[in-house]
């Protein structure tokens, strides 16, 4: 992929992208409830306090293709190919 278009693909954060961030900050039980998070090429995963504050059905309607939990503390959201400017959006609003 030429820089060109991964410039164009970074500066995409489009509205969208914000509303699924917040959405899926939401269903992750909020701001309070997460220790970290990152992502991987389809992925958000989020480390968590409290896997009971974790809405699966928010996170699904909030765009998510599924939503995985590896391990007691830990929510992979499954976006695909717009994680990254999601997880921009997303550490946005952690600033």
């Amino acid at each position: 992929m030429s820089k060109r278009k991964m410039e164009n693909i970074k500066k995409s954060s489009c509205p969208d992208s914000l509303q699924m961030a917040q959405a899926f900050l939401e269903g992750a039980g909020g701001k309070e409830n997460i220790l970290s998070f990152y992502n991987c090429i389809t992925r958000l995963r989020i480390e968590v306090r409290s896997m009971e504050a974790v809405d699966d059905s928010k996170l699904k309607e909030a765009g998510a293709a599924a939503v995985f939990r590896p391990a007691s503390n830990q929510v992979h959201i499954v976006i695909g190919p717009k994680v990254m400017s999601v997880a921009e959006e997303f550490q946005k609003l952690f600033r």
